[in-house]
């Protein structure tokens, strides 16, 4: 799923239906179509897709000199308190920023 959102003048960021210069591009889970969209369209390097789709891949910075873009990939630890018996259950979820 692909969402697009920009920041106005007043500072409120706001979705939009269409991409443009200087907009957000929100990418949950894409489809093959929408990572050819990303790349083919955007610009963006396809090993950056590869890299912040696989969930193995470890947290780091990349950057490509040729292209002048950067890849941040870093984990992000959520905390569940489970009531019965007070057990703090840990998940760790990773986010990509290109």
């Amino acid at each position: 799923m692909l969402e697009f959102y920009k920041t106005n003048e007043n500072g409120a960021t706001l979705k939009i239906e269409y991409p443009e210069p200087g907009c957000w591009i929100n990418a949950v889970a894409p489809t093959h179509e929408e990572r050819d969209f990303l790349i083919e369209k955007i610009g963006i390097l396809p090993e950056f897709i590869k890299s912040s789709l696989d969930e193995e891949e470890s947290s780091h910075i990349d950057y490509d000199d040729d292209v002048d873009q950067t890849l941040v990939i870093f984990a992000i630890s959520l905390d569940d308190l489970v009531k019965g018996d007070l057990e703090i259950m840990r998940e760790t979820i990773k986010r990509s920023d290109i």
